[in-house]
């Protein structure tokens, strides 16, 4: 198993053969980039909504951030945080989860 957390770059790892063979390196991220190419999921993942599970605060204004400069999301958009209800992006301020609903 190898760790990585959302703001790292995704690990090229040895793929783990028999013992007496060298395994060959498997870069996970281009493996990832392809797949979502190719299987359409920029159709139907919706990125105006929160990520499920929730995020961390810092994993949360990184995919925010990420998203806003890849134009997923607009400048405005509100992210639910882990623990904090929704974490609008810029200026505004931080609203329990509720607040502003029906």
């Amino acid at each position: 198993m190898y760790a990585f957390n959302l703001p790292d770059v995704i690990p090229t790892f040895a793929l783990p053969l028999l013992d007496n063979e060298i395994g060959p390196q498997v870069d996970l991220k281009s493996l990832l980039d392809d797949i979502y190419d190719q299987s359409g999921y920029d159709l139907v993942i919706d990125y105006r909504k929160p990520p499920i599970p929730e995020l961390s605060e810092a994993d949360s204004v990184w995919v925010e951030d990420w998203l806003r400069q890849k134009g997923l999301r607009s400048s405005d958009r509100m992210l639910a945080v882990k623990g904090h209800g929704f974490r609008p992006v810029g200026t505004l301020a931080l609203l329990p989860l509720g607040v502003g609903e029906g």
